[in-house]
């Protein structure tokens, strides 16, 4: 197994052009071998994380490589599901693996295939879904909103956090407590906002919008008492503020308290 996997990881490092085809290969041959009797291990859970992390970080592939990582997690979960195959159960890298293939093609849907995703393992339980997922997955669509160009990426964006924000309440479990990093690439997706906002008013307007919703979540990243800004919020917001506000004495005292 680890040998397989160091294979993998050595092609997405030297030749990442091909990485994704060339564990393919890898893999199918090891589950070939494997068939055959021959002595080779069964390719496990971590094996195929391997893979799908390979097709995640295929630049080449676009769409294409984000689905075949969906199709393999798609895969390992029926197995886990309908034959009770633990040694291919899924869990929350697996999840990672298949929302960073989704974000790192984020146009033209993949943000939206990424909110699709986490909204179907959300309504699951953890017994059903087969393990516990944390704000790591959330944090990573976030980031898919943010590249996406999307008209309402940054509702999206906030709906996130705040339905995060929501269960840490309700439920008082830290996995799903909003960190640093939430709050900074929920600003992140404001200060990336292009277009008209998601109700069809005029594009100053959706600035307008984008630019309250950064200065929220700012504002609630500086009350709360488990996280607070660092250098990248502050770099982050100054770039919302940059890219949303008029250039203005207004927007020269904003900066400088900050």
């Amino acid at each position: 197994t680890i040998t397989y996997i160091t294979a993998i990881d050595c092609f997405c490092k030297l030749d990442e052009m091909n990485a994704a085809e060339r564990s393919q290969r890898t893999i199918d041959r090891m589950v070939r071998l494997y068939g055959k009797g021959l002595g080779h291990v069964r390719p496990s859970r971590i094996v195929f994380n391997s893979l799908i992390n390979a097709w995640s970080r295929s630049p080449n592939k676009g769409r294409a490589a984000a689905k075949k990582a969906e199709d393999i997690f798609k895969w390992m979960e029926q197995q886990y599901r309908e034959v009770g195959d633990y040694i291919v159960k899924p869990d929350e890298v697996t999840l990672c693996g298949v929302l960073n293939a989704w974000a790192n093609n984020p146009e033209k849907g993949g943000a939206r295939r990424a909110q699709q995703i986490l909204d179907h393992m959300e309504s699951m339980t953890t017994a059903e879904r087969g393990f516990q997922h944390t704000t790591i997955c959330h944090n990573i669509v976030i980031k898919a909103w943010g590249r996406s160009r999307e008209p309402d990426a940054v509702k999206q964006a906030e709906r996130i956090l705040t339905r995060l924000e929501k269960k840490w309440v309700a439920k008082g479990d830290d996995s799903l407590k909003p960190d640093v990093t939430t709050y900074s690439s929920v600003i992140n997706c404001c200060a990336y906002y292009a277009g008209s906002n998601s109700d069809g008013n005029s594009a100053s307007q959706g600035q307008r919008e984008a630019f309250e919703v950064a200065m929220r979540t700012f504002r609630k990243l500086c009350d709360s008492t488990s996280a607070k800004p660092n250098n990248i919020t502050y770099g982050t917001l100054f770039k919302a503020i940059a890219k949303l506000t008029p250039m203005n004495e207004e927007r020269e005292d904003l900066i400088r308290k900050l």
